[in-house]
């Protein structure tokens, strides 16, 4: 006996709709729709109930309203070892010249990205959505089920384009642009992961986000020394700017007629903002110890794309934390430090201040 059931699950005033086919023991899946934020728990926990392997075979949004894609975004934060046949959201990429979308169209492209889940596969990367002319779409699945698409139209799709556009660019950020969703879900708290169990982020991705540096004439100005005692060396940057200290350390460099500047431990400047670490400063080190001192309170630093920078560019590092905060408790996950290379030291529960110590040879 096979069957074909549809579970609405309760999604206030959106929907959700659970679809099984197939075998009742062993059945195939689709998940269309996420609901409304509140839906997220319940979405969840049905997806953690499955017994054996979480696979859909098609997941679909059907538009960008919030009762709709909300539960959806912040679902795909997290992995829940999701296996996904095809995923059908109209992005930008789809139809470029014709199809725009708001802020959540470009936080859930972002998440797909994230995922490596394959998007409009059966479609090879055209628009779900009927022609002018000719016969409807129909795609076919695994176990029988055939799908026809009866919409949306090329003229529904081009409707959305001018307030998409308008949405994105008011934002400052540019439509289908590589990073415009992840600087939106950056701005949005209520889509941030549920870490417990999380993948370990890409941070090859966030440190190669764009850099901008610090424009504040005061943290540029910031006094940066280099301790040596015995064959221990220091670097402290207080909130000094990026480009500062790559030419000092160039000068540097150049004066001892070296390659890199080897050092046990670099206070990481400006408390770990994404401002004042770039790529470039991050190459000139060879450095164990990074030393971050911040609560997070009021700017929430360290940024993610500091520290992504330093693990990218650092071997087997060491991240000291003078607090446990929100901004930071994140890079203690064991499963990210065992994937990533690194360390990470924090005070002790329910203390701040942090002491590290280096063995000196005269």
């Amino acid at each position: 006996m096979t069957v074909l059931r549809i579970e609405m699950l309760p999604a206030e005033e959106g929907d959700a709709l659970w679809i099984e086919y197939g075998e009742p023991d062993k059945p195939r899946r689709l998940l269309i729709d996420g609901g409304v934020m509140d839906t997220h728990p319940t979405l969840r926990d049905r997806i953690e109930s499955i017994k054996g392997k979480r696979r859909f075979e098609l997941m679909v949004v059907t538009h960008i309203d919030n009762d709709h894609i909300d539960a959806m975004i912040k679902m795909m934060a997290d992995d829940h070892k999701i296996q996904v046949g095809d995923f059908w959201f109209n992005a930008w990429d789809q139809i470029k010249e014709d199809i725009l979308g708001p802020k959540q169209g470009e936080m859930l492209t972002e998440r797909l990205r994230q995922r490596g889940w394959k998007h409009h596969h059966k479609s090879k990367g055209k628009a779900i959505a009927i022609p002018g002319k000719g016969k409807l779409p129909v795609f076919k699945f695994v176990g029988g089920l055939k799908v026809t698409v009866v919409g949306p139209r090329g003229v529904d799709l081009r409707k959305l384009r001018k307030e998409w556009n308008k949405i994105i660019t008011n934002a400052g950020l540019e439509p289908g642009g590589e990073f415009t969703g992840a600087k939106l879900l950056e701005a949005a708290p209520k889509y941030a992961k549920d870490r417990l169990g999380t993948a370990p982020p890409n941070v090859e991705r966030w440190a190669n986000r764009k850099f901008k540096e610090d424009p504040s004439p005061s943290n540029s100005s910031s006094i940066s020394l280099l301790l040596e005692y015995g064959d221990r060396k220091v670097l402290l940057t207080g909130d000094a700017r990026s480009d500062s200290l790559i030419e000092g350390i160039d000068r540097l460099l150049k004066e001892r007629k070296l390659d890199r500047l080897t050092i046990d431990a670099f206070k990481v400047p400006h408390h770990g903002s994404k401002n004042n670490l770039s790529n470039e400063l991050m190459q000139r080190l060879d450095c164990k110890h990074f030393l971050v001192s911040s609560s997070g309170r009021k700017f929430n630093h360290p940024d993610d794309d500091a520290i992504a920078r330093i693990i990218s560019h650092s071997d087997d590092p060491t991240l000291h934390f003078n607090y446990r905060s929100a901004d930071n408790k994140d890079w203690d996950r064991p499963n990210w430090k065992k994937k990533l290379g690194y360390q990470t030291v924090y005070p002790k529960a329910g203390a701040s201040g942090l002491v590290v110590e280096f063995e000196v040879q005269e």
